[in-house]
């Protein structure tokens, strides 16, 4: 049987809600990790919340050294820590830490979704450790460091760690890559 669906056909080019839950489907993804997420909910037009685990060490920064990186939350539309709390991680799997120094098991997460990362190799091994074998990265095309990410993550499909993945549907600005 052909791996073109009904759906791939009405959808060749995906919005992204869509995308996603295509990929949810095709790969069994049941959770998913969003390293360095500050307040993108993106995935939450594909997957419920309890499903979504966010982590990004922008709060724990703005909780070590108060004043100083406030401003992220106000680029954000947050006036303080609280606030944020209170109306986005609120509800949410938010995890305030560090994606270098990740506090999950081996292969916890179905997939990854590496969205404008500033991560370094290391960070990036450490973050791919978190994914199971099969499953996915989702790369969503940097907007603040150009293709940085993208070549990253190509640089480890050299290595062998991960593979690029083809699918019958595409997204202008999601690219798929899969842990070997």
């Amino acid at each position: 049987m052909s791996s073109r669906t009904l759906e791939t056909i009405i959808h060749p080019e995906a919005d992204t809600a869509t995308f996603l839950n295509l990929l949810r489907q095709q790969f069994n993804i049941t959770r998913i990790y969003y390293p360095g997420a500050g307040t993108d909910d993106t995935l939450e037009s594909a997957f419920a919340q309890q499903e979504i685990t966010y982590l990004d060490k922008m709060v724990l920064d703005i909780i070590l050294e108060g004043v100083k990186l406030r401003l992220n939350f106000e680029d954000d539309g947050f006036t303080s820590f609280f606030e944020f709390i209170r109306k986005f991680a609120k509800g949410r799997n938010y995890v305030l830490g560090d994606f270098g120094k990740s506090p999950f098991a081996d292969g916890t997460f179905g997939a990854v979704f590496y969205k404008d990362i500033h991560a370094t190799e290391e960070e990036l091994a450490e973050i791919l450790r978190t994914l199971r074998t099969g499953g996915v990265v989702i790369h969503g095309k940097d907007i603040c460091e150009g293709e940085e990410g993208r070549k990253m993550l190509e640089a480890a499909a050299m290595l062998g760690m991960l593979r690029e993945v083809r699918l019958p549907y595409t997204h202008p600005d999601l690219t798929v890559f899969q842990k070997a």
